[in-house]
């Protein structure tokens, strides 16, 4: 992944795009070689003040530099560009155990939270992802499909050829989101966790248990037991409080 591509010409939204915005609201000045040969910079670096703004006086030059996607080097090459950072709350060091394709974090640091929300349509889902981005309370968040989920969850091609053949993921993982919350303090992070399960009781959405391992045996058990059941997650959505316990 080039930071350099995805600032200066080609799409440029990411899964902390919740947090960070998007990549070409992120640059703060570029060096640009246009198809003539001529080299342009924008913003204050082209007046020689520092690369700290993209914009000088008058219209700004970004729309035409990249407008919403990007022109794919049709417009030139970018050689340079000054990108603004933001300020990791987070460990610098992950304390990580397992081989491919499992690898599984011995503690999840403190003041921070992986959520799998699960919604019973789309529309709930579309619903939500509204009401979590007018809260800021995301890190990052992405739409994980129901393949990828389970995919993500079993250990091998047989595994994931019985999660498939059990019609449970279909049922619970139709309309899913990965989200992550993470924050400076305590207060903050309780107060985010809050809203949170506000704008999930909201939309009937549920944060599916992370800490229940598959295996064939549940599985070749849970199949049968689900197959006539609509909706497995309706007691989570009908009293909330239970997803607190199932976490855990």
């Amino acid at each position: 992944h080039s930071i350099l591509a995805s600032t200066t010409a080609a799409w440029g939204y990411g899964v902390t795009g919740p947090s960070s915005s998007y990549s070409g609201r992120n640059l703060l000045g570029v060096e640009w070689v246009l198809p003539s040969g001529e080299i342009l910079e924008l913003g204050s670096s082209g007046a020689g003040s520092g690369w700290f703004t993209p914009d000088g006086p008058g219209p700004s030059l970004r729309g035409i530099m990249r407008g919403f996607q990007g022109s794919f080097g049709g417009l030139g090459v970018f050689t340079k560009c000054a990108v603004k950072l933001y300020k990791w709350e987070g460990r610098d060091r992950w304390k990580v155990n397992g081989a491919s394709p499992t690898y599984l974090l011995d503690e999840l640091p403190p003041r921070m939270a992986m959520n799998v929300l699960a919604f019973p349509t789309k529309q709930a889902m579309k619903d939500a992802g509204y009401k979590l981005g007018e809260a800021e309370i995301e890190y990052a968040n992405f739409r994980t499909p129901m393949f990828f989920a389970a995919m993500a969850m079993t250990e091998n091609n047989g595994q994931l050829k019985l999660a498939l053949e059990s019609g449970i993921f279909q049922k619970v993982m139709q309309y899913t989101v990965v989200d992550a919350v993470v924050a400076r303090s305590d207060g903050e992070f309780a107060w985010k966790m809050r809203v949170l399960k506000e704008i999930l009781r909201e939309t009937g959405g549920v944060r599916v248990p992370m800490n229940i391992k598959i295996t064939p045996k549940a599985l070749a058990i849970a199949g049968p037991l689900l197959r006539r059941v609509k909706d497995p997650l309706a007691p989570l959505r009908r009293f909330p409080i239970l997803q607190d316990l199932v976490s855990r």
